[in-house]
């Protein structure tokens, strides 16, 4: 009989929905053939099958013990007089001559990937984003953050990005448990542990996918890697923008499927990524009518491949002037219909 696991969490939250394909992609790059979906309840939560507890526990374990070490996260670079992550998306401002060297220790970096994680690695370095050299503010200076991923809310205040502030302190989180203690944070069947965040109650692990609170180490290590299924989308004059993410006005949100049906990786990533779902939130949220054609191929399209609706997570920010902070609240379910 195959296993079903009942993952914690809510449909309202962008985290656990995060935290699920992060597990299904390290999953998948460990050769199981997982599937996810969310059950066909008002309080729906997520499910994984093709594998059971221990295993999915050791493949996060084994996964987070190979990037705490020699690894791409861990390689850094030379920009000026700072001493940056390689791969992060937020670096000091370059020279031509210093880009040149940047992107060549990248790309070095790059071709020595290896198997099995080789295709998990490459998604993600490329949902991350890259410094923004193309685009240029009145002074002639990059603009430092409009190359990187809208999904990755790490917070800007002095200095700080992603992979050294948040991905390789989870990465030396997890792989330091026991494969027990992996699974038990997995599982939230135990004291939520959050070492990174020093078990602070205004914890910042979440990165922006949920509110500031107390986070499990190894979720946040899941639900982070699953940015890798979120295409960054480069624009020439204003910040990137990537799948599942709108920017209007006022309005900024993030928002993702709730199906019913069982997916694996590749129809999760294509789903992801459709006109089909962007489509039901800019008519649904924004009020820009893609046509009546248009909305009704659309809704069907969704729900032929067994999606019930799609889930609206507003971004917030804090007053900070100089840098926001921000985290995607509570999810609205948007229901689709047949026309």
């Amino acid at each position: 009989m195959t296993d079903v696991l009942h993952f914690p969490g809510s449909w309202d939250c962008a985290f656990d929905h995060l935290c699920g394909y992060g597990a299904v992609a390290i999953a998948r790059a460990c050769g199981h053939q997982t599937r996810i979906r969310w059950t066909d309840d008002l309080e729906s939560t997520a499910e994984i099958t093709g594998i059971d507890w221990p295993t999915l526990a050791s493949d996060v374990h084994k996964h987070a013990t190979a990037h705490a070490t020699d690894s791409w996260l861990q390689a850094d670079g030379k920009a000026g007089a700072y001493v940056k992550a390689l791969f992060s998306p937020r670096v000091p401002c370059l020279s031509p001559e210093q880009q040149i060297a940047w992107f060549d220790s990248r790309q070095n970096a790059i071709d020595a990937l290896h198997q099995p994680w080789q295709d998990l690695d490459l998604a993600m370095i490329g949902s991350l984003g890259i410094p923004s050299y193309w685009n240029l503010n009145n002074k002639g200076d990059q603009n430092q953050d409009f190359g990187a991923n809208p999904w990755e809310m790490a917070t800007r205040n002095h200095g700080q990005e992603f992979i050294g502030g948040r991905l390789r302190k989870l990465a030396a989180a997890t792989a330091a448990r026991t494969i027990e203690a992996v699974e038990i944070g997995l599982r939230e069947s135990g004291p939520i542990i959050d070492e990174a965040g020093d078990n602070k109650l205004d914890s910042r692990t979440p990165t922006g996918l949920k509110p500031p609170q107390t986070t499990d180490n190894a979720r946040a290590w899941c639900a982070l890697w699953g940015l890798s299924l979120l295409t960054v989308v480069p624009a020439l004059n204003s910040p990137s923008t990537a799948s599942c993410y709108v920017r209007h006005g006022n309005v900024e949100a993030v928002y993702l499927p709730l199906m019913t049906a069982w997916w694996p990786l590749t129809r999760l990533r294509t789903i992801l990524n459709s006109t089909q779902l962007r489509s039901v939130i800019m008519s649904n949220l924004i009020g820009i009518d893609p046509g009546t054609i248009q909305a009704r191929f659309s809704d069907q399209w969704l729900m032929d491949r067994g999606v019930s609706a799609v889930v609206a997570f507003p971004i917030s920010r804090s007053s900070n002037p100089s840098a926001p902070e921000r985290w995607a609240n509570f999810g609205q379910r948007i229901l689709l219909t047949w026309n």
